[in-house]
């Protein structure tokens, strides 16, 4: 309760300490010696004092929660004694204070340490327990956990309810532990009885933060006070009007005053406290039963998180997030905040529009003319002007950020800048190794023309077979995401890192390579070879020592560094109860006393004690303890099914003492790559049984400090800044990203050293008007929903037919030709049309690992040559062999290789340079899952650069949103999960659209004039792709809705009558139980149901047509969609082919009979036509009056 807080008119202000209850003894010694000192209470001891009957009484002094009886008096009066607990480090549970219960008591009394703190974080809570009865842990109650704020309701809530299991806690800061214990026990239900509503807001908050699935119901407590302060009354006397009441009363008497109180604005009460014992009340006055009762009528203050909906007519959805309402207490209680529900998936406003309508109304003109590219450079030269003066203003900045749109030019101005930049070092990264070969031999270029001459350039080549004689081990470990260092490699770049041991070092080309790269002006190297090698950041100067550190004793200078393309500012690393393991195992091995005391002669030399010695083994031997305690915790999680919501790890328990001894560990045994001896792999035996460990404990230390660590779905996720980054922020330098998230404005903006640098943002935007973008409204998603089994061929049978069609051409559209049509899809869709069509070559010509490809697909139970590839095959009609499937379809092998997948394809490359067409099959998205990972781990590094950003739950909406489109030219109604919040959903679209624009970018549509433009098809139904703020730069999007799929939308529910029908038994399948059962599954029940004539209908036309070809009732249902789309055509088909849709919606009987035919199946498919065409005239007359 805050402090001065007006509840409501008819309430009095309610003066109160910032704290609800007094904080409590904190002397825990006199609380422990004052229970020992004491004796069990009897039963006569125990009736008199709680004032319950013998029997009760009886019944507590002989079970194990009985109490002791105070050896002293507590306030004159004597007492009962119970005890609290607390978990110390290593799971140890101490005493660490005692509750008071005296006659006629009714609020907390309690000494001792009401809370133990650990290297500054709060650990636990004092907390004590009663267990369920076994016998009677039956049904329901064994799936509530009750929380008391006393002994006492914790025995009452025990006899009336003896299955439930009780915690009885003195602070609402229930350890996060237990919560989750209660999770995996199976609990569905948290009952709250004694707290205040401040108290209960607190504890669902923490229940939220553990991701406690489950709903949270509870009374608040009745809140007293202990006396009035009269203000302005020179008499002393104040005056309390109670509700039921006119009875005055004066500050020397105690007076209950609750929330329905009304009394003189004169009038304050002070020394608030709640009570505690409401529960041992009712069970005394009133019965077991009455005490059930009133458990059960608790409300609810939180119900389990789930989907949020949209109000359909709401223009900003993020008022769609539950709010906090409060309502006024029964029987004097305070008001509590409850969560409301989300409304349930099949929840639509009345009169909702049908499928089709709603698709054909997916988008409308606002009438408004966007303003946000009136500073848009129209001429390549002076956009490239205003680069080269960014890059130039970039040397008085620490850090630079150059967004720049894709085909600029961004990376050959910076060449040029810097070969001209005669006094400092660079190092220039690019994502892959095509790049970095295509820069250097740019730079080369330059210096052949006479640009920076004088300037020395290095390539740095990654290890390969020619310059590493060790290559095939070090193959071995980077294929297991690990550097080569102190196993196969004599390379040391850091101060007192373990030696390296190879036996060629000495004629090493590699090693040779680097001492030549290091003296270079300008390096060009990989994003991962700048992560891997942190010798390659700085320059040796003439004269400099290789075991110089990088400040070198100013023998070496750190080099600017230049990111070309993106690069992560953060990232995570996921681990598993194998990969705990694995350390643990290669920690046993290195403790061998022998081997440690080698290596620690090795490295410490003329330094070494055996003190030092002794003390680096001592360490390590608790840090093996520690380990083994983390792994006992994270196997627990092993069960992906105990964690499908995120589940924050705090720093307590086995966590808290790996984060003490973790800095103890010597730096004169950690490994050049900072790893220490439990993530160093032990290659003994043979591969078969080598030991490979992830290095990841250096990175949990930090996480566990800020708040980064979770489990998620079996795996412990550590967050984590990204290296290279953290590498730029130091160095300086610049960042060159057409697409720049908005974590990395944030940070280069707000940058500010020691020394006095600071960043900036440059931005280069320029008109693209010969590329346009086309956004298909086709009704489906194309997500990775559409990829499950049984859905997947039916996905690639569209995605054939749109992708031959852009190349062959369709009745008045021409196509664009072999090799000229680039395609970014699904991976899974990409692995399958590879297989299908050029598993037949090589994979060195082809530069893909088939392998892979195959192994990939079998894990999706699709794996080539099996029954169900065969299968998907031959509906598909793609014969098995891949040359004679090529010539089939007419596909070249170029046709092929144009193909690209989400995550790999849609930026660092410019093999789509002169494409003319780009299709988009699906928008890149993962489970809102993935991005609360990320949200979150985006929020803890915003806040260390001065960012505030709102905690988001990973709840999302799942209803209609409107988002304003090009710039506000466009309304947009999207139906994919959004964030509720909208720091979280800027979030997620500025990563999606970032991804979807750099694919775009690939065309280089700057570049693009009147004689060689570029088209660009996006199928991902109606995704936000031009969100206001989150385009990235984009031409104006238009919008073209699909007629053909809005019939395949309308076929579904056809095939859901058939697929219902099969589910179900014989004696089941009446119309009226099928056609709720559909509605009900395509929540259908207030938008545009289907009605049992129709279910009739459609069973009886599909099942004959089924009959007749012989074909599942699924496929005939399909072939009903393409009878309508041979003779329908979508408006944008082809030019002059919106008139032939409207013509042939008008004579839509005439257009039947000539390619369907007459009968049943006509008469069908002229339903669905005419329900097509009211949508159709609708759109056309909304738009057109």
């Amino acid at each position: 309760m805050e402090k001065d807080q007006a509840v409501n008119s008819s309430t009095i202000t309610i003066k109160t300490s910032t704290e609800p209850e007094a904080p409590g003894s904190v002397r825990q010694d006199a609380a422990t010696k004052r229970w020992n000192a004491a004796q069990a209470a009897t039963p006569e001891q125990i009736a008199i004092i709680t004032g319950c009957d013998e029997a009760l009484a009886q019944k507590i002094a002989q079970s194990r929660h009985a109490p002791r009886k105070d050896g002293k008096s507590r306030r004159g009066k004597p007492a009962l004694l119970f005890p609290f607990f607390t978990r110390s480090t290593g799971g140890k549970l101490t005493q660490t204070g005692v509750e008071f219960i005296t006659k006629g008591q009714h609020h907390q009394d309690v000494m001792g340490a009401q809370e133990v703190k650990i290297n500054a974080h709060n650990q636990e809570a004092t907390t004590d327990a009663l267990r369920a009865d076994p016998a009677k842990k039956i049904g329901k109650s064994s799936r509530v956990q009750i929380v008391t704020a006393g002994h006492l309701s914790a025995l009452a809530v025990h006899e009336a309810i003896p299955g439930a299991d009780i915690l009885i806690a003195a602070t609402p800061r229930v350890p996060y532990h237990l919560i989750r214990s209660w999770q995996d026990a199976g609990k569905k239900q948290i009952w709250l009885e004694g707290f205040s509503s401040a108290e209960m807001t607190e504890i669902v908050t923490r229940m939220v933060d553990v991701g406690w699935h489950g709903s949270v119901r509870g009374h608040a407590a009745i809140t007293t006070a202990d006396r009035m302060e009269a203000t302005g009354n020179k008499d002393g006397e104040a005056e309390v009007t109670d509700k039921n009441s006119e009875q005055k009363v004066t500050d020397d008497r105690e007076k209950t005053v609750t929330d329905k109180t009304s009394t003189s604005p004169d009038l304050i009460p002070v020394d608030l406290r709640s009570i505690r014992t409401s529960a041992w009340d009712i069970l005394i006055a009133m019965g077991a039963d009455a005490l059930r009762e009133h458990l059960t009528t608790a409300k609810v203050v939180l119900e389990p998180k789930g989907m949020h909906i949209a109000n359909q007519d709401s223009d900003d959805s993020s008022d769609s997030t539950s709010a906090d309402a409060e309502q006024d207490g029964d029987n004097g209680e305070d008001t509590a905040t409850t969560v409301k529900p989300p409304r349930p998936k099949s929840s639509r406003p009345a009169g909702a529009p049908s499928a089709a309508t709603r698709l054909l109304g997916a988008f409308r003109k606002t009438g408004k003319t966007r303003t946000d590219r009136d500073l848009y450079f129209h001429d390549m030269a002076a956009a490239t002007e205003y680069l080269n003066k960014c890059l130039e203003d970039g040397q008085n900045h620490h850090l630079n950020g150059e967004v720049a749109i894709t085909g600029l030019g961004k990376t050959y101005a910076i060449q040029v800048l810097m070969l001209g930049d005669s006094k400092t070092p660079y190092i220039i990264v690019a994502p892959t190794n095509d790049l970095a070969q295509e820069i250097y031999s740019g730079l080369k270029e330059m210096q052949a023309k006479g640009i920076g001459a004088n300037r020395s350039i290095a390539l740095h080549k990654p290890r390969n077979e020619e310059n590493c004689q060790r290559f095939s081990l070090v193959k071995i470990l980077q294929n297991a995401s690990r550097g080569p260092f102190a196993q196969a490699c004599m390379m040391s770049d850091l101060e007192n890192s373990v030696p390296g041991d190879c036996p060629h070092a000495a004629t090493c080309q590699y090693l040779a390579q680097l001492k030549r790269t290091a003296e270079a002006d300008i390096v060009v190297a990989t994003h991962a070879a700048a992560g891997a090698d942190s010798s390659l950041l700085n320059q040796r100067l003439p004269g400099g020592d290789d075991d110089e550190d990088e400040d070198g004793g100013g023998k070496s200078i750190q080099r600017k560094i230049v990111i070309d393309e993106y690069t992560a500012a953060f990232s995570r690393i996921n681990i598993s109860p194998e990969d705990v393991r694995q350390s643990i195992l290669a920690l046993s091995h290195y403790l061998d006393e022998p081997w440690m005391r080698k290596r620690s002669k090795g490295a410490l030399g003329d330094l070494f004690t055996e003190e030092k010695f002794r003390a680096a083994h001592d360490t390590y031997e608790r840090f093996s303890t520690v380990l083994n305690a983390l792994n006992v915790d994270i196997a627990h999680w092993a069960d992906p099914r105990k964690s499908q919501t995120m589940r924050k790890i705090f720093m307590s328990g086995a966590w808290a003492d790996f984060v003490k001894v973790y800095p103890e560990l010597p730096d004169f045994l950690t490994l050049m790559d900072g790893s220490s001896l439990a993530e160093r792999p032990v290659l003994k035996g043979d591969p078969d049984k080598w030991i490979i460990p992830h290095q990841w404990l250096s990175s949990l230390f930090q996480a566990l400090k800020d708040d980064m660590v979770w489990i998620y779905k079996g795996a412990l996720v550590i967050g984590k800044e990204g290296g290279l980054w953290q590498n730029f922020m130091k160095h300086g330098g610049y960042f060159m990203d057409a697409t720049m998230s908005l974590a990395h404005r944030q940070i280069i903006e707000r940058f500010q050293n020691k020394t006095g640098g600071d960043g900036k943002v440059h931005t280069v935007a320029m008109h693209q008007p010969d590329l346009h973008i086309l956004q298909i409204l086709d009704g489906v998603q194309h997500g990775k929903t559409a990829l499950m089994s049984h859905c997947i061929v039916s996905e690639v049978r569209r995605l054939l037919r749109e992708w031959t069609r852009l190349i062959h051409g369709d009745r008045g559209f021409t196509g664009y030709g072999h090799g000229k049509v680039a395609g970014i899809i699904h991976k899974f869709l990409h692995d399958i049309l590879v297989m299908a069509f050029l598993s037949d070559l090589d994979e060195e010509s082809l530069g893909m690992n088939l392998n892979k490809i195959s192994d990939a697909l079998a894990i999706k139970r699709l794996a080539p040559g099996g029954d169900a590839w065969k299968d998907a095959m031959m509906a598909l009609g793609i014969p098995l062999d891949p040359k004679l499937a090529r010539e089939q379809w007419n596909l070249t092998v170029e046709d092929v290789m144009m193909l690209g997948h989400w995550g790999k394809d849609d930026r660092g490359h410019n093999r789509w340079k002169d494409a003319l067409a780009l299709f988009g099959w699906g928008a890149p998205l993962d489970p809102p899952e993935e991005y609360e990972i990320g949200y979150n781990i985006y929020r803890v590094i915003m806040k260390r650069h001065g960012v505030e950003l709102a905690p988001w739950d990973g709840s999302v909406i799942t209803g209609p949103q409107k988002f304003e489109t090009n710039g506000g030219e466009s309304m947009l109604v999207t139906h994919f999960p959004m964030p509720t919040l909208p720091d979280a959903r800027a979030f997620v679209l500025d990563q999606i659209n970032g991804q979807i624009a750099q694919a775009i970018g690939r065309l280089r549509g700057v570049r693009r004039t009147t004689e060689n433009p570029a088209d660009v098809l996006l199928f991902m139904g109606d995704y936000p792709v031009a969100a206001n703020d989150h385009d990235h730069m984009l031409p104006t999007v238009e919008y073209r809705t699909s007629l053909t799929s809005a019939l395949a939308r309308r076929a579904t529910k056809e095939m859901a009558v058939l697929k219902e029908s099969a589910s179900r038994r014989e004696e089941e399948t009446s119309v009226p139980a099928i056609t709720d059962a559909v509605n009900e599954d395509l929540h259908l029940a207030a938008e545009d149901p289907i009605g049992q004539r129709t279910v009739r209908k459609h069973r009886t036309t599909i099942r004959a047509r089924a009959s007749e070809q012989r074909v599942s009732f699924q496929a005939a249902a399909r072939q009903m969609v393409d009878e309508i789309a041979r003779f329908v055509p979508p408006p944008d088909l082809f030019p002059g082919a919106e008139r032939h849709t409207w013509d042939r919606l008008c004579d839509r009987a005439k257009w039947t009979r000539m390619y369907v035919g007459t009968g049943p199946w006509a008469d069908a498919v002229l339903s669905l036509m005419g329900e097509i065409a009211d949508a159709y005239f609708d759109r056309c007359y909304q738009s057109t009056g």
